[in-house]
């Protein structure tokens, strides 16, 4: 069991992470499910690959942060990404699920289309 030092360290660390740069208002809001049965499937690497990747690839107006229930559990680790006019949401995300949208659709444009729950209902 962790201590409450450890934890307080482990959350200054995550929202480090999260925290992208925003420069003006996100065009792109990239949200991964966070609630107990998300992070029990695995939200955790999901968030902080999305995070990476996102800063590695430079991309200007995407943010990307936690959130709470969205009610799919049986699909977790769920991530919804919210473009202007759309809403894609991927289920069943790994780390390496997640590296992957963040360089074919936060950067090129392109839904992975078997990662959604329109391929997985």
């Amino acid at each position: 069991m962790m201590t409450i030092e450890q934890l307080e360290a482990e959350r200054r660390e995550s929202r480090g992470k999260v925290m992208l740069r925003r420069i003006g208002e996100p065009s792109v809001r990239v949200l991964v499910s966070m609630d107990d049965c998300g992070i029990r499937a695995g939200a955790r690497p999901v968030l902080s690959a999305l995070a990476a990747e996102a800063e590695k690839l430079e991309l200007p107006g995407v943010l990307v942060a936690a959130t709470g229930c969205v009610g799919l559990c049986p699909m977790e680790p769920v991530v919804e990404v919210f473009e202007e006019g759309r809403k894609t949401t991927y289920v069943h995300m790994t780390a390496e699920k997640a590296a992957r949208v963040a360089k074919e659709h936060l950067a090129g444009g392109r839904v992975v289309a078997e990662y959604t729950i329109d391929s997985n209902s």
